[in-house]
């Protein structure tokens, strides 16, 4: 069968033990995502373990900032401050991830938070940028555009469609969203954080990540690391 389209997991923060988890989850559909991990510098040497062996097997570590800090929040979006914002922490986060071994090409930006300035900035230091995109109230979310993206695309910053527990996404949507991007041969991209039952929110069900996959692949699709957008 011709693939038709491709599924993007991305994912946010620490969780390595937990990424790593979902390791024979996807090993059976051939699937990989990217993996974005901010506070590299507090990791456990059994963490940045776990995180080889999953960039090893075709997975990508990416960067999500040195101590997640919001473009917005914490930089109140000022052009002045960007310099303080790369020296803190776009610089540091790189260094340590590649010190640590990670070939590091993606950023995703902390809550999603970006401007122009800040992408323009961030397109000098890596291939790809990714932020969020949210469902629309009374809108399906499979109408979000910024989701899907055309392989061989050259554009840098990409949005995702977040699936967390909190974020509300049914399996129909799922669905709907997925026969989207293989009738029109798109990636379309998602981004998790902590995978797990419940408990609290940014919580994401391994039994839904595996839905995903099963899905994708009854229709065709594939799987893409963010690095691989740009391949045709």
């Amino acid at each position: 069968m011709q693939q038709r389209g491709a599924v993007a997991f991305t994912f946010d923060d620490d969780f390595a033990e937990q990424w790593h988890a979902l390791m024979p989850i996807f090993e059976p559909h051939g699937a990989r995502g990217t993996f974005f991990v901010c506070r590299a510098g507090e990791l456990s040497d059994q963490q940045v373990s776990l995180l080889r062996e999953m960039q090893d097997a075709g997975h990508e570590i990416g960067s999500h900032g040195m101590q997640h800090r919001s473009v917005f929040n914490d930089y109140q979006a000022d052009p002045a401050r960007l310099p303080a914002y790369l020296a803190e922490e776009i610089a540091p986060s790189k260094a340590t991830l590649e010190s640590q071994g990670f070939k590091v090409n993606s950023f995703a930006y902390p809550y999603g938070h970006h401007t122009a300035e800040w992408n323009q900035a961030l397109q000098q230091e890596f291939r790809h940028v990714r932020t969020t995109a949210y469902k629309k109230r009374l809108r399906p979310p499979h109408w979000l555009r910024s989701i899907y993206h055309r392989p061989g695309d050259r554009g840098q910053v990409h949005s995702a469609l977040g699936i967390d527990e909190n974020y509300g996404i049914s399996d129909q949507q799922l669905i709907r969203i997925l026969r989207k991007a293989a009738d029109r041969n798109l990636i379309v991209s998602f981004y998790a954080h902590c995978p797990g039952e419940q408990g609290r929110d940014y919580i994401v069900r391994p039994a839904r990540l595996a839905f995903i996959c099963e899905q994708a692949r009854a229709l065709g699709m594939g799987f893409r690391t963010m690095s691989e957008f740009d391949q045709s």
